[in-house]
């Protein structure tokens, strides 16, 4: 038995557990290699926005996720140059890009290709991804939580496998199937364990996005348009066919912001809040939009959700304001001192 343990002991330190590959796993150097002449597009070199566009092909597995993988590398290091096939196999030897390619793995692993894998849109695991897309995901978070059918009544799958999504205020567009690499690219593993729906509606929502703003968007990848930021008010008039009403609050009332809450809460009426760049308190994000869940007028306490859909407790003698999937409650006069606009359907 003791020499049964030894040898099992001697195995884990020889081999540990974080060592063993998954079965579609291959080196992230070869997948690269293996993929170059695709991902150039027969140039010498490859840049942010080659990769970009190829995330709507149907690569699978490994190529996916090293696809993905160097995206984010190139995004998060704001590499805005082309690289060789030499400099990119150096920049996969980084550990940092290394540990990337095997979450992306893992996160493929955990991935559902149904339309919903709930039945429904399931609020309690949706959480924003790496991109800045915060003012679409606390949107739809809202309507996960109050309204699931308003978002499942835009999604129709079409026979040849594409989906027709059709808005509220009557805009409409067809979109291809979501790829494993856009899935990963766009959303979290916990996101798209719940199926392809909001893969779907990202894609859909930023090829209509050019009806609402002057900005060069990206016609090849419609998703990466939501990938640069957007409106709250936009999300709003989307998916309510309403323009929303607008309080900034530091130039209002505590009285007037009051009584639009008290509307939004007896009427259940979609409401979002944005952060200036520097809040007063560490624990709000800056430049990031919440939903408003609810609000409380007997205690006036105003209930959040941050998109991020994290957890957090702060330590003893530390200020913060505790988050369970990214709910949390806030004072009314707290709410008007941390956050700069709020949004009413």
């Amino acid at each position: 038995m003791k020499a049964k343990l030894l040898i099992a002991l001697f195995l884990l330190i020889i081999f540990p557990p974080q060592t063993f590959a998954y079965a579609d796993e291959a080196n992230l150097a070869a997948v690269i290699q293996r993929n170059w002449s695709q991902w150039h597009d027969k140039q010498d070199n490859i840049s942010y926005a080659q990769l970009v566009a190829q995330l709507e092909c149907p690569y699978t597995g490994d190529d996916a996720a090293a696809l993905v993988a160097l995206a984010q590398y190139f995004r998060k290091n704001r590499i805005n140059y082309s690289l060789n096939m030499d400099s990119v196999l150096k920049m996969a030897e980084r550990p940092i890009l290394q540990e990337g390619y095997q979450k992306e793995l893992q996160s493929l692993a955990q991935a559902s290709h149904e339309l919903y894998a709930s039945g429904q849109p399931n609020f309690s695991v949706l959480k924003q991804g790496p991109i800045g897309d915060c003012f679409f995901f606390s949107g739809i978070g809202w309507l996960a939580n109050y309204r699931p059918q308003v978002l499942m009544n835009a999604i129709t799958p079409l026979s040849d496998g594409r989906y027709k999504v059709v808005f509220p205020n009557n805009l409409q567009v067809v979109v291809n199937r979501p790829t494993d690499a856009e899935m990963l690219f766009f959303n979290s593993s916990s996101t798209i364990s719940d199926g392809l729906w909001v893969t779907i509606l990202e894609k859909a929502v930023g090829a209509i996005l050019p009806n609402y703003t002057k900005r060069v968007v990206n016609e090849e990848e419609p998703a990466y348009n939501i990938a640069l930021g957007g409106a709250p008010a936009t999300i709003e008039r989307i998916w309510t066919a309403k323009t929303p009403n607008v309080v900034y609050l530091h130039n209002s009332s505590y009285a007037e912001v009051r009584r639009m809450l008290v509307m939004m809460q007896k009427k259940q009426l979609m409401s979002q809040a944005l952060t200036g760049k520097r809040p007063p308190t560490p624990s709000i994000a800056g430049n990031h939009v919440y939903a408003i869940m609810g609000f409380d007028d007997q205690h006036d306490v105003v209930t959040l959700w941050n998109p991020w859909g994290d957890e957090f407790s702060p330590l003893p003698g530390h200020s913060g304001f505790p988050r369970k999937h990214g709910v949390f409650h806030l004072s009314l006069k707290e709410f008007c001192a941390f956050y700069e606009v709020l949004f009413v359907e």
